[in-house]
């Protein structure tokens, strides 16, 4: 039952655009909530099998992702790439989403929230409301798309 990230403080994880190769057992039995990919346009990253999974002490795999978990990848790539997978072109990347035999499940591909580093202050405001992004992890990742100009995020405590 032990995956890369299992029973670290780890929240968020920030993939590089270098990155061409998710392995297995990567966040499985994790605390990782924002798993933040870097890629854009045609940028090719293979995903293994199990890559979202753990082996279980049964032996079995099995997904213990926290309920809040959602995957983030930029508009460009979304749509330049994945979605070719999905609807049938198929482009090199290696998984399958709509199994039980431990790769992308139907509930990870609903987790995947797309974004583009390129929106003003308004859009990211928005973003960050929605899905609990800081001002400081806004920044971080549109700093590596060549944005080092930072923008304000203000904090809204919204009571319900």
């Amino acid at each position: 039952s032990i995956g890369l990230f299992t029973s670290t403080r780890v929240r968020e994880l920030l993939i590089p655009a270098s990155v061409n190769r998710i392995g297995k057992y990567l966040v499985g039995s994790s605390n990782i909530e924002k798993l933040i990919f870097l890629h854009t346009g045609q940028n090719p990253i293979s995903v293994e099998q199990w890559s979202f999974m753990i082996i279980s002490a049964g032996g079995g795999t099995q997904s213990t992702l926290p309920d809040d978990f959602h995957m983030y990848v930029t508009e460009s790539w979304w749509n330049g790439y994945l979605s070719r997978w999905w609807n049938g072109a198929g482009t090199g990347i290696y998984y399958q989403w709509n199994t039980t035999e431990g790769w992308f499940t139907s509930e990870l591909v609903r987790s995947i929230v797309t974004f583009n580093p390129d929106w003003g202050q308004e859009d990211w405001q928005t973003f960050a409301d929605t899905y609990k992004w800081t001002e400081d992890l806004v920044n971080k990742v549109r700093a590596q798309f060549g944005h080092p100009d930072a923008i304000e995020i203000k904090e809204t405590n919204i009571i319900g």
